[in-house]
């Protein structure tokens, strides 16, 4: 499985033959699929909830096959354009492709987005520490920085995105980082996102979701159990004072923080994408007319702690302000 990930040919290969089937078949069986799901719902659901996945599904297919191309047309004209121009391109292309995603998430299920702080997103390099509750939590720093503040980012994402060929192919030329999630973190892995961070710009921020998976009880539990038999006080302490959240890995934040003191840290923490934890939730009506809360906060970097020890609490601290605002009551749209 690790050499898939990491003969980067043969993995597009087939990731790209895979999602080509995989969308001539849906294309052909969506008309039968989607009246029957509609069917079956105007039965056994008032909130046609399969049907809104069904729907949801392709137009995820969709957007994807438009990306992919985007990203053949991309490749065609390199060569007449400028390394700015080319970064530029899949900027955008980014942008586009987040903002797709989402508008459409939000008008299939009748979602109502709420955003507290965004002018966080202006104005000086940062780093974007973002709560990782659901698959759709991974377009908010596209739309919210890239589309809205014209922001470039650099992401710090788990390896097994790479099955998505979009987010391979434009992570790799932007130079995202691709790291191995709730496995422990390498000396390497760690080192990469220290050079990742020395290479921001002026208008430049680093996306990283420290919790390395998306939230579960299952997962907080072993987490906790891990927190037990470290013999650190202050980390099992920390640990069972999360409700929402699972414990960060700080490794590779600290690091970031200490190879660029100059840089703020901005926090984002969301409540509402509970229900969509994965297709089944999905499929059950769990984002049905929800409201997501969306809040961000800078600090800057004059207010960070530099001693280690300090830098460590600091970061314990604030994530626990994250896990407070994930645990706003869900709350439905109303209209």
């Amino acid at each position: 499985m690790e050499s898939f990930f990491i003969n980067s040919y043969s993995r597009r290969m087939m990731t790209i033959a895979v999602f080509t089937v995989g969308c001539i078949v849906a294309s052909l069986l969506f008309p039968v699929a989607i009246v029957s799901a509609f069917v079956g719902d105007l039965v056994f659901s008032r909130t046609l909830s399969v049907t809104r996945a069904l729907l949801q599904a392709y137009v995820f297919l969709a957007v994807e096959a438009i990306g992919l191309f985007r990203i053949v047309i991309l490749t065609v004209v390199r060569p007449g354009m400028s390394e700015e121009c080319w970064v530029a391109a899949h900027e955008r292309l980014i942008g586009w492709w987040a903002r797709a995603h989402l508008d459409w998430t939000r008008r299939i299920f009748r979602i109502q987005i709420v955003v507290e702080g965004e002018d966080a997103l202006g104005g000086r390099p940062f780093i974007l520490v973002v709560r990782h509750a659901s698959v759709i939590d991974n377009v908010f720093p596209a739309v919210f920085a890239i589309e809205r503040h014209r922001v470039s980012m650099t992401w710090v994402l788990n390896w097994t995105l790479m099955r998505d060929p979009c987010i391979d192919i434009v992570g790799h030329r932007i130079g995202c980082v691709f790291v191995r999630g709730r496995t422990r973190q390498s000396l390497r892995e760690i080192n990469v996102m220290r050079e990742a961070s020395a290479s921001l710009g002026s208008r430049r921020g680093l996306v990283i979701y420290p919790e390395g998976t998306l939230y579960s009880r299952a997962k907080y539990a072993r987490a906790l159990r891990k927190a037990e038999r470290s013999r650190d006080p202050e980390l099992l302490e920390f640990t069972r004072s999360l409700r929402n959240t699972l414990p960060p890995q700080i490794g590779g934040t600290i690091a970031i923080i200490e190879q660029r003191p100059d840089l703020d840290v901005v926090f984002c923490s969301h409540s509402g994408l509970e229900g969509s934890l994965d297709k089944a939730s999905i499929i059950a009506g769990g984002l049905h007319r929800k409201v997501i809360r969306i809040a961000f906060w800078r600090v800057a970097a004059s207010d960070i702690p530099r001693d280690r020890t300090q830098l460590r609490r600091w970061l314990f601290c604030e994530w626990r302000k994250v896990d407070d605002l994930a645990d706003a009551q869900t709350m439905l749209v109303t209209t």
